[in-house]
């Protein structure tokens, strides 16, 4: 019977991952939300770690963030019970994005703090731009500017790195509203100029466009 069960569990996980990554996400839900009950019943916490951390990106990608939120707190606990260093940085991260999303920056910096701790031993993990990236929004979030320059100018070579052209958009957007709020018009013309040579280069028009405007607003 618990034969049975393993070899259900794993069928199950495999099929929810397949279905997460052809984007039928409602599906994958579904299937690994019972893989979840099956895991937790064969007691194997292994399993149980993936299928949360699974369900709690389509629970994402669903835009549940309340339900991906208690998900993620469980990968992490699984983590830690499991001794597996090496996922933490990224468990943590997770966590944190979605304390931002569920606008709870201030909580949301607390993982990405812990988060940081370990980015070194990730190298260019595609989570550590997002890291820097959310924590960066996040201390804007919380007023602190100073900080959240910091986070965005460290998330820049990574997003170069992995050319996701649409992040360096943004975070050279944001520098450019921080240098403008500190009032630096200069500093912000610069980097909003930046900005559209990159989103040139990567021909997104509408952001190009959104990013012409602000420039032309400064005068």
């Amino acid at each position: 019977q618990a034969g049975l069960g393993q070899l259900a569990l794993d069928a199950g996980l495999s099929f929810g991952e397949a279905l997460l990554a052809s984007q039928q996400t409602t599906q994958a839900r579904d299937v690994l939300g019972r893989v979840l009950v099956i895991a937790q019943q064969l007691r194997n916490p292994g399993r149980e770690r993936t299928a949360c951390e699974l369900l709690a990106q389509a629970e994402g990608a669903l835009k549940n963030f309340d339900r991906a939120l208690p998900l993620a707190k469980r990968v992490l606990q699984l983590s830690q019970q499991l001794q597996l260093t090496n996922a933490m940085p990224i468990d943590l991260y997770n966590l944190g994005f979605f304390h931002f999303v569920t606008k709870q920056p201030t909580e949301a910096l607390s993982y990405f703090n812990e988060a940081e701790k370990g980015a070194d031993g990730l190298g260019q993990h595609p989570v550590v731009k997002e890291l820097y990236y959310f924590k960066g929004l996040a201390h804007l979030q919380t007023g602190d500017r100073q900080s959240a320059k910091t986070s965005l100018r460290k998330a820049m070579p990574y997003a170069e790195t992995a050319q996701d052209w649409r992040k360096l958009c943004s975070t050279l957007e944001n520098l450019a509203a921080i240098d403008q709020a500190d009032g630096d018009t200069a500093a912000a013309k610069e980097g909003l100029t930046q900005a559209i040579e990159y989103a040139k280069k990567a021909n997104l028009k509408e952001e190009r466009k959104g990013l012409q405007k602000k420039l032309a607003s400064l005068g």
